[in-house]
């Protein structure tokens, strides 16, 4: 698992926000990929503005996350969630009832409530579209907001990576990075 830094952005911000990179080093050349898990914690008022892709360092692009929709009515804010396209629940998206501050601030509001939390499938696509790419190199989270008017912070981007490779007799090597 790597983890990426902080990055934030001003309220009146819409549009591509930028990319984060997590970096997978210090596997085998030939190391494929065989599964993918991606974490976010984030602070953002209203995750229905957000869309998320990933992109494998082989340059393969998936959107796993667009304009998502919370059931109920309030406070649709922040996000400390596992995507997984083997997890037994799907994706699931719910106001949070707790008074979680500022999230546009930055202050770790997703410690406190978030809308989208748990592990979950992603609300679009199956991370399996990498397998048997190459496992090491640059992750890529890119990130933008719909719609101006809330800031936000994400404060953790890390992506799990399993991986294979094929020994010499042709039992594959297997971990996680």
């Amino acid at each position: 698992t790597v983890e990426a830094g902080t990055l934030s952005w001003a309220d009146a911000t819409s549009g591509p926000i930028g990319t984060i990179a997590s970096s997978v080093s210090g596997l085998p050349a030939n190391a494929t990929v065989t599964d993918v898990n991606v974490t976010i914690q984030a602070d953002h008022t209203w995750v229905g503005d957000l869309e998320l892709s990933l992109i494998s360092p082989d340059g393969t692009s998936m959107m796993f996350l667009t304009d998502p929709t919370c059931a109920g009515t309030g406070n649709s804010d922040n996000a400390n969630v596992t995507f997984d396209s083997d997890a037994a629940d799907a994706f699931n998206c719910q106001v949070v009832s707790a008074d979680n501050g500022a999230p546009d601030d930055c202050t770790e509001d997703y410690l406190i409530g978030a809308a989208m939390t748990g592990v979950m499938q992603p609300q679009m696509g199956d991370f399996s579209i990498f397998n048997g790419e190459t496992a090491e190199g640059d992750w890529i989270l890119d990130l933008v907001d719909d719609a101006g008017g809330d800031g936000g912070c994400f404060y953790t981007f890390s992506v799990e990576v399993s991986w294979q490779t094929l020994a010499t007799e042709g039992n594959p090597a297997v971990g996680v990075a």
